[in-house]
């Protein structure tokens, strides 16, 4: 499914809801059939993009949904529902998948928590169909209750068996996102 229906801009469905206010504006100001087939036609396209963007999701979508799903499960400090989202080839500073879960560990035992928000359509890059980066806010509790507010450009490849996995992240400062900064621990 294109991306431009299954995950549309805001703009579409602006324009659609025009379009269909006009058609059916035309329609009670002259009670035609012409008219009516007109509105007809504007419900129709506003109420079919609707549909295909529910039925539907884009990998953009999968994506932040995946990564709503990884906040939660390393909150919860489970390793096992936290491992599904970690792709076998992660990679991260020279750390590997089993570093994670290292570092789940320490989290879970000093109460760690984890925030992500400000996911929006401008900080996704598509390098092909399996692969997707995508930038967001994120806030890990630190040492001592230290808020580190930082941007994450997250990697997510489509594995195997069709799941968006995280295969590696970058971190930045929160106001410059050109400017790499470590959150803590080499992380």
């Amino acid at each position: 499914m294109p991306t431009f229906l299954s995950d549309p801009p805001d703009s579409l469905y602006i324009i659609l809801f025009i379009l269909m206010l006009a058609g059916i504006g035309v329609w009670v100001r002259y009670r035609t059939r012409k008219a009516l087939i007109g509105a007809g036609v504007g419900v129709g396209l506003f109420l079919l993009l609707l549909l295909v963007d529910k039925l539907f999701d884009s990998p953009r979508e999968v994506v932040v949904r995946k990564a709503d799903e990884m906040q939660a499960d390393f909150n919860s400090g489970d390793w096992s529902k936290f491992d599904k989202h970690i792709a076998e080839n992660f990679e991260h500073k020279g750390k590997k998948k089993k570093d994670v879960q290292e570092g789940l560990e320490f989290a879970k035992t000093n109460k760690r928590k984890l925030a992500f928000w400000g996911f929006t359509r401008d900080d996704i890059e598509f390098k092909d169909s399996n692969t997707v980066i995508v930038g967001f806010d994120a806030k890990p509790e630190g040492v001592d209750g230290e808020a580190l507010h930082r941007y994450v450009k997250a990697k997510f490849v489509k594995g195997p068996n069709g799941q968006w996995q995280l295969i590696g992240f970058e971190t930045f400062k929160a106001l410059n996102h050109r400017e790499p900064e470590e959150v803590y621990g080499g992380w």
